[in-house]
């Protein structure tokens, strides 16, 4: 079996396969800013990433929390790790340790292994580097303005701050008509502080109207002249923002939230304000198809990664499938890896990659395109696209 996972190419399919597993990748939405220090720093960080973590719980292991001494829980990891051997992440898992660092979990002594050298490499500065080489990440979005690694990664960085209308400001709004304008005094003030300091791309909490709690017309109500004048002033500075949609979240539990009406009365604002430029990463997969008819209708919509319950592989072909039908390749990017530290960057990249390789291969083999074909379409969707759209 070969790195994608097929076992026969054609000379076009082979071609395609290497270029993908080659090609330049803009991470448009991670949490490496939020890592201390950007590696992993034991085993534990990558093999209990959550939505690994729920497939090895599905498979009867025990939840972090549960006290095990460090024997007994490489033991029951291993027994679920070999139960859940048929799930994607499994595969991934399995082949990130062995990309990364020449190993295999089948024993309890491998960790020893694995452990002696995660710890070289998480005080490494450039492991990160090297596991970005590795794969082909170029750029990568973070949250942060200051973070404390090598200047060789740094390089890569691109930081898309995020801004949100508060519930304290909205809650002060309402209570008089002074507080009104103080917080739209305060949100014009904010605004101009990101764009002065160089941010051209913002991640913007739209959630009020995507529920539709706020409506997509304005009007005279408080949360509506609050939402409505963010959106005027991101107009007027022409502002790329990301939207992340598709969660319920709770105290507990978050779930997907599929609303068949969520992008559609998005309609009203993506008209009105067509100088800013919205790009969607979205967790519900009953909206994929939604965003690429909305991009197909106004040019300011962009189909951007998948996320949380939608990054999966069933989901990415569906949206290979739909965006690349009906949609330039230029419009949309599909990397939002979410990950919190360098290694699971890699190996969501390796998925996606993985993924994509196929796809453009079957594409081929149906002679819906040609090599040269595929290869533009990846060089946008998983890099280009971003590139020209984030601006730094």
């Amino acid at each position: 079996m070969t790195s994608t996972g097929m076992t026969m190419m054609s000379n076009d399919t082979r071609a395609v396969t290497e270029y993908v597993m080659r090609a330049d990748v803009f991470d448009t939405h991670t949490h490496l800013d939020e890592s201390e220090n950007v590696a992993a720093a034991n085993a534990w960080d990558i093999l209990h990433y959550f939505w690994f973590l729920r497939e090895l719980r599905a498979a009867g292991y025990p939840a972090p929390n549960v006290r095990l001494g460090e024997a007994d829980r490489r033991d029951a990891f291993l027994t679920a790790f070999e139960r859940s051997r048929n799930t994607y992440w499994n595969t991934i898992v399995r082949r990130m340790l062995a990309d990364l660092f020449e190993c295999r979990l089948e024993t309890p002594r491998d960790f020893d292994t694995l452990e002696e050298k995660i710890l070289l490499t998480s005080h490494d500065p450039e492991w990160p580097v090297a596991v970005c080489e590795r794969i082909g990440v170029k750029n990568i979005v973070v949250g942060a303005r200051e973070m404390h690694v090598a200047r060789s990664f740094g390089q890569r960085l691109v930081v898309v701050p995020y801004f949100e209308i508060s519930s304290e400001l909205r809650e002060s709004a309402v209570s008089a008509a002074a507080a009104a304008d103080d917080a739209l005094a305060s949100i014009h003030a904010d605004l101009d502080s990101l764009r002065s300091s160089g941010y051209g791309t913002i991640r913007v909490d739209l959630e009020p109207l995507l529920s539709g709690r706020v409506a997509s017309e304005p009007s005279d109500g408080i949360e509506s002249r609050l939402y409505h004048s963010m959106l005027a002033e991101l107009d007027r500075a022409g502002t790329r923002i990301q939207v992340f949609c598709g969660m319920k979240r709770d105290t507990r539990h978050h779930t997907m939230l599929n609303d068949p009406q969520r992008i559609v009365r998005l309609y009203p604002v993506f008209d009105r304000y067509a100088n800013i430029g919205f790009e969607f990463v979205n967790a519900a997969a009953g909206n994929n198809l939604d965003i690429v008819q909305a991009a197909r209708v106004f040019t300011n919509v962009h189909p951007g990664g998948l996320w949380w319950f939608n990054f999966r592989a069933s989901s990415y072909r569906s949206v290979f499938q739909q965006r690349f039908e009906a949609l330039p390749a230029l419009r949309s990017s599909i990397v939002a890896s979410d990950a919190r530290c360098i290694e699971w960057l890699y190996g969501k990249v390796l998925f996606i990659k993985t993924v994509l390789a196929e796809f453009l291969a079957d594409q081929i083999d149906r002679g819906w395109t040609d090599t040269e074909g595929a290869r533009r379409v990846a060089d946008y969707w998983l890099c280009e696209s971003a590139r020209t759209g984030y601006r730094r």
